[in-house]
């Protein structure tokens, strides 16, 4: 209302064309800085605090346990190729990865099983088991509870024929409330 306003009454007290577009420069001007001004006002009652935190950094409570280290599907079949070279000197500790991999399933890579081959000689790394992740598509596909267990079963099935115990346990169902 007032840019309109504005753009009339410039309109109506000059006829020239080079006047009227130094007037929308110094209207547009004068805009800016006033929402700049408006901004930085509102930006300084946002930070003020009640209260405030100490942090004492001599203080230790243990030594890093790197119990939150990991990633979600950041390890699969053939990526990274040197595991023992880029993930073993992290100490990574949890990779969430689907419990199977390829077409009919949500992602085509990343299989918890061979992963966990991949990883057996990384002391401190285990693989976190996503089961909904064997469905296809997203929303995932339900295909039932005889399919899904059926699926579950052989996956568990494999996972004991492995052999290894760099698993660290099981995601049943991770998306809830998209499904």
């Amino acid at each position: 209302m007032i840019l309109e306003l504005s753009k009339s009454y410039i309109l109506a007290k000059t006829k020239n064309y080079g006047e009227v577009c130094i007037m929308k420069k110094v209207l547009s001007i004068a805009i800016c800085l006033c929402t700049m001004v408006v901004m930085s006002l509102a930006s300084k009652v946002l930070a003020v605090s009640a209260s405030s935190m100490t942090v004492d950094c001599a203080s230790v409570l243990r030594d890093a346990t790197h119990c939150a280290s990991g990633s979600l599907y950041g390890i699969t079949e053939t990526k990274p190729a040197d595991v023992n070279g880029l993930v073993a000197p992290l100490k990574s500790y949890v990779m969430r990865n689907p419990a199977r991999g390829g077409y009919g399933n949500q992602h085509g890579f990343g299989a918890a099983i061979p992963v966990s081959q991949k990883l057996a000689s990384v002391q401190s790394a285990k693989v976190s088991i996503d089961l909904a992740d064997m469905l296809p598509g997203w929303p995932y596909k339900w295909p039932g509870m005889t399919s899904w267990f059926n699926q579950v079963n052989s996956f568990i099935s494999d996972k004991k024929a492995s052999g290894r115990n760099n698993y660290y346990g099981y995601e049943i169902w991770n998306e809830p409330d998209g499904t």
